[in-house]
């Protein structure tokens, strides 16, 4: 959700079992767990969420992003040649940027809550 250091595609730690049918059909997607509680309710800090990279923007909704150095789960939405960054905690602020200051790194997916 915040603050994530982005350090490109990590090697595989563990492998998951999900259902095709959850999953998109490119097959380029990984699982990338989220800390912090800016995406909190949809997202909790610990959960992981499974990524579809070279996405590219779809539609709006929540991706995984690079902003600079760091990366990020957070709600995108297009506006007029800009993008509009929501956390979905309002106790975070929303910050409006032009589209070619963000990365997308691919869609998120699937919400895999902790347990």
């Amino acid at each position: 959700a915040g603050h994530g250091q982005f350090l490109g595609i990590e090697e595989i730690k563990q492998e998951l079992q999900i259902p095709r049918q959850w999953l998109p059909v490119n097959g380029k997607v990984g699982l990338v767990r989220v800390e912090g509680d800016s995406m909190i309710p949809t997202i909790s800090n610990g959960d992981s969420v499974v990524v579809e990279f070279d996405s590219g923007y779809t539609s709006d909704g929540l991706y995984l992003i690079r902003v600079e150095d760091s990366a990020y789960v957070k709600r995108i939405q297009r506006e007029f040649g800009s993008l509009r960054i929501i956390s979905d905690n309002p106790l975070y602020r929303e910050l409006t940027v032009e589209s070619n200051d963000v990365g997308l790194i691919g869609r998120v997916a699937l919400i895999v809550r902790k347990t």
